[in-house]
This record gives structure tokens, sequence and C-alpha cells, in this order.
């Protein structure tokens, strides 16, 4: 109020007026801007686990890789089946990447979002 000593009366209530109003909009909006937030929040989480299932098949697609190329080495085809084997599982992990994301996303909406008692556990750090 100290700098409002040296103005008028009735433009220091003008400027009381216009900075509560402000401050009633302020705290309206940290609602919004907080759900959006956590919006936001769950798809980095999900996209996180989706690149780990991404990641994690390259680097069995790769061992597979190498694995059959030994085969040229040992002359041996069980290496050749073994790296086609741990190359199909690669590709396994990489697609379920694409679907985890639908099965934490229907978890989500038939619990009820976020705070449903009965959300399943991948739901659940959906919403956190």
């Amino acid at each position: 109020m100290n700098l409002l000593a040296g103005l008028d009366k009735e433009k220091g209530e003008a400027l009381r007026k216009k900075y509560e109003k402000q401050l009633d909009h302020y705290a309206s909006d940290k609602e919004d801007v907080s759900e959006q937030a956590k919006e936001m929040e769950a798809e980095r989480d999900l996209a996180a686990r989706r690149a780990d299932r991404f990641d994690g098949g390259e680097a069995l697609l790769e061992i597979g890789l190498v694995i059959c190329s030994i085969t040229l080495l040992a002359k041996r085809k069980i290496f050749w089946f073994a790296g086609m084997a741990i190359g199909a599982l690669g590709v396994v992990q990489a697609v379920t990447g694409f679907f985890h994301a639908l099965s934490v996303t229907a978890n989500y909406a038939l619990a009820g979002g976020c705070g449903a008692r009965s959300v399943a556990s991948s739901a659940r750090s959906f919403c956190r």
C-alpha cells in the first residue's frame, strides 16, 4: 500500500480492483494449466515406455543378426536358427510398443480416469 500512498484514493482503488481481478483470473487458470500439465506428463511417460519397447526390440534384433553371422564362421545351422529366433523376438517386442499404448489407454479409460481404485498398475503409472 505504500506505493499507492502518493496517488489519489480513486486511482489506488482502481488499481487494487484491477490486480484483484487479475489474481482471480490467474487462480482459475491455475487449475486448467495443472490439468494440461498432468495430461502432457502422461503422454511423456507413455512415449518413454514405448521407446523402451522399441529399444529392447532393436537390441534383440541386432543380437540375432550377430548370432546369425556366427553361422558363417562355425558352419553350424543351430546358430542360424537361434539368431532367427532371437531376431523374431526382437521384432515382436518392437511391435508390442505400438500395442502397449493402446492397452494403457484402454485401462485408463475403463478405470474411469486417474484416481479410480480399480486402475491396473500400468494405468496407475499413466496417471502419474
